[in-house]
């Protein structure tokens, strides 16, 4: 972070989560998005144990068609009409991981 900090550039071009604090309960294990892929995965359980719904939202995505998958499985397609749009993303969240995974199709 001090050796080679963000900016502005980097992060106008980074699609972003927002909509989740930290009040949820839930906790946030592994999250980011891979240029690579046109991808986000976010992994998340809850701290107490007990199932909690989520509705974090991504931000800053480029046009196009992505996959929502829970758990390696597809739930919905979303479009994104214009670049800078953004996708909701719902699921349960408990004690066990789940992934959250936004795919841009090719």
């Amino acid at each position: 972070m001090w050796d080679a900090p963000w900016t502005k550039a980097d992060v106008q071009g980074r699609a972003w989560v927002d909509g989740v604090g930290l009040g949820t309960g839930v906790d946030f294990l592994r999250g980011g998005w891979d240029d690579g892929v046109g991808g986000m995965v976010l992994t998340m359980r809850t701290w107490h144990g007990g199932d909690v719904s989520v509705k974090p939202v991504v931000k800053g995505l480029e046009k196009g068609l992505y996959g929502i998958y829970i758990d390696g499985h597809l739930s919905e397609t979303k479009a994104v009409e214009n670049t800078g749009d953004e996708v909701l993303l719902e699921a349960v969240v408990g004690a066990k991981e789940v992934d959250v995974v936004l795919k841009r199709a090719n």
